[in-house]
């Protein structure tokens, strides 16, 4: 229960009247210095209103009206109730447009001081616990309430409680009926139960929060994507906390520690920067930056790839040029059947196809039928859906046993017609494999990986199951478990891969791993990462694209962990800008490629760790990064020597200041205006094996 309280007023005339007027009140002046509303801390009601309406009586008192009868009450009522007020919580003053806003408490004058022609002051408000305490005469909504300061208290055993109803009072406004009941003066009486006069104003508060706890809970609609696995484990939901970093073991958390260091300001100066970016650029560099002549073996590449048609033969010409031809004909969309027979004339040892879309089963079996394979090591595929089911693949590449015995390196990504059979009969002919690439095969199934696991488990190096939606991870761990050699595993886009899943395969196989690609696998939290950092020492390379659920303490254990990465890959990520640099200044000297595509939060932190550390830096993509801005992207560029291409799209930030101030010659910038794309993107040779030799 609540108590309406009254303030003591200096009396300055017999008679004086409680006036109750609407909303227009005296303009008053306020200390500058008063603090907001949205500063205060205390519980607040913006507009109270009531029932209620006050008349003087007789003897200097008022009489208070309410719906359930008729009370007198006289000074000395309000003097003794004034007395038992305790600690005052808060104070609110009622402005004209209803807001209350907090007010520092306002004793009273002496009486010496008193302006005997004053003769309206407005009262403030307290509010208690749960309940509002109102000094003076409560007003509605809409009312400023005023009172004469010759009131004066002459009877006892009066108090008046504020009822207030059950909805949430914070907010919004709500109706405030006061009740005319007697209570005892020797205590007050709180909502919720008990009974204290001189609660500590600690326990108030928790008592406000406990009561007021339901009514400001909100529960999300969503269900957490909880997976059946880790239930039955028992796995705890992640703990860790962006905040935690600075308690990480480790030479991360000395680095972020001295970064964010310079990062405690206001939230006014948030984004000031604490230590400057100097980069002066350099007035000369756009004459400096002239197009480079193209060499003797590009001019020739073009102008056959020009002339595809007239070429009639390969004979001599090494793999290295055949493959830059190849792969000049699909990006200009002209490879055709003809220079596919080129390929496969004699006895080759590659074969490399990037786009196959355009091949049909007729050209591919009038092509492959007759080829000599013994001398075939790396045959590469892609996007073979049209051209490969499995009754073709058994009348060419799987027809006699043995034709593919050397065979090393084979790639059939977008195979969407190849079945567990199939690939069951290319493997039993093909025993020497080293490397696999079954992308996008959405065919196949678990059983497919457990054949393969079963065949190839001695020898195979490499495995890339990419988007193959039909293979259930938890199906195919124990076959895993079987490739005694395994260096790369590719599992991107699986939904079933969750941290158990992780942690199982690098307990058994960790120590071997050299690449791990788990994009969108967005299951995964920050327990898988530290189960890799811990298990696998020697990682060259990860991809960690669109996985939302890892927080800074990712970076914290692969810096602590895998201390010789050379790939990253963090698109689409929500690490800090401090993480982020403070990982470069651990491992940024071992990283030549590195993609923080779309990580909203890198800013001058990560510019200045890169331009210090990142010196075998080769590869960068800064897309979509919109904090970085022209000084900090030259300073990348001029400090890091190595850098050989810069991905910027989606940087419409980024002006000529800098495109025409850098001074890195040998460096080619992708995605802004006027940029290159084709011939500045160069796809990934698709080496005999990626870590190792055969």
């Amino acid at each position: 229960m609540t108590v309406l309280r009254s303030r003591k007023s200096q009396q300055h005339s017999p008679k004086s009247r409680v006036e109750i007027e609407p909303l227009t009140p005296a303009k008053e002046v306020e200390p500058a210095n008063k603090p907001s509303f949205e500063d205060t801390p205390s519980l607040t009601m913006p507009v109270i209103s009531s029932q209620k309406t006050g008349v003087p009586d007789n003897s200097g008192g008022f009489e208070a009206n309410v719906a359930t009868g008729t009370k007198q009450y006289n000074k000395e009522d309000m003097r003794i109730v004034r007395k038992i007020k305790s600690q005052k919580v808060s104070s609110l003053d009622v402005e004209e447009d209803g807001d209350l806003r907090s007010k520092p408490e306002i004793s009273d004058p002496p009486p010496a001081a008193a302006n005997k022609n004053e003769k309206e002051t407005v009262e403030t408000i307290d509010f208690e616990e749960e309940g509002v305490v109102v000094d003076g005469v409560e007003m509605n909504g809409n009312d400023t309430i005023k009172s004469d300061r010759s009131l004066q208290e002459k009877e006892e055993g009066k108090q008046v409680e504020v009822n207030s109803s059950s909805d949430n009072l914070i907010g919004k406004p709500e109706q405030v009926t006061l009740m005319a009941d007697t209570v005892s003066l020797e205590e007050v009486t709180i909502e919720g139960g008990g009974t204290n006069n001189k609660m500590d104003p600690k326990e108030r508060f928790k008592h406000v929060a406990r009561e007021n706890a339901s009514k400001f809970a909100h529960f999300s609609v969503q269900e957490e994507d909880v997976d059946e696995d880790e239930d039955e484990d028992g796995d705890e939901p992640q703990k860790e906390a962006n905040g935690d970093v600075e308690d990480w073991p480790g030479p991360f958390s000395t680095a972020f520690k001295i970064i964010s260091s310079n990062m405690h300001v206001s939230e006014q100066k948030k984004k000031t920067i604490s230590t400057p970016l100097i980069w002066v650029p350099n007035p000369h560099g756009r004459f400096m930056k002239n197009k480079v002549a193209p060499s003797l073996e590009e001019l020739c590449i073009s102008i056959m790839a020009e002339n595809v048609d007239a070429i009639t033969s390969l004979e001599s010409v090494p793999d290295v040029i055949r493959h830059k031809l190849t792969q000049g004909l699909c990006d200009s969309r002209k490879m055709n059947h003809h220079f596919l027979n080129l390929l496969a004339s004699g006895s080759p040892s590659e074969i490399r196809i990037k786009d196959c879309s355009w091949l049909n089963e007729d050209q591919f079996l009038k092509t492959f039928e007759a080829i000599d394979a013994s001398n075939l090591t790396v045959l590469q595929l892609d996007q073979c859906g049209r051209c490969l089911p499995d009754y073709v693949l058994y009348a060419t590449l799987a027809h006699l046993p043995g034709r593919l015995s050397v065979l090393t390196n084979i790639s059939l990504k977008g195979a969407c017609r190849l079945s567990d059979a199939g690939l069951n009969a290319l493997v039993t002919c093909a025993s020497a494999l080293r490397s696999i690439n079954l992308g996008c095969c959405s065919l196949l199934t678990s059983d497919a990986i457990i054949n393969l696991a079963d065949k190839l488990g001695s020898v195979l190096k490499e495995l890339y199951i990419d988007e193959c939606f039909g293979i259930d991870a938890k199906s195919i761990l124990p076959a895993l478990f079987k490739l005694q050699n395994l260096e790369v595993l590719s599992i991107s886009r699986f939904e079933t891969v969750n941290d158990t899943f992780i942690t199982q395969f690098v307990a058994v196989q960790g120590y071997k791993m050299k690449e791990l690609v788990l994009a969108d696998c967005t299951k995964l939290t920050d327990k898988a990462l530290k189960a890799i950092a811990k298990s696998c020492p020697g990682l060259c390379a990860i991809d960690l694209t669109n996985l939302c659920k890892l927080s800074d303490t990712s970076l914290a254990h692969l810096a602590n962990g895998c201390q010789t990465i050379q790939t990253m890959k963090c698109c689409r990520n929500t690490f800090s800008d401090e993480a982020v640099a403070a990982y470069l200044e651990t491992c940024g000297g071992s990283l030549t490629e590195l993609s923080l595509n779309h990580v909203d939060k890198v800013a001058h932190h990560t510019a200045l760790s890169l331009a210090k550390h990142a010196k075998k830096l080769q590869r960068l993509d800064l897309s979509w990064c919109r904090e970085m801005r022209d000084e900090a992207v030259g300073l990348i560029v001029d400090s890091c020597l190595s850098l050989e291409t810069l991905k910027l799209f989606g940087c419409t930030q980024i002006t000529n200041v800098f495109t025409d101030g850098h001074s890195n010659r040998s460096v080619k910038i992708i995605g802004l205006q006027e940029s290159q794309i084709l011939k500045n993107i160069v796809a990934p040779d698709l080496l005999p094996l990626r870590y190792s030799s055969v």
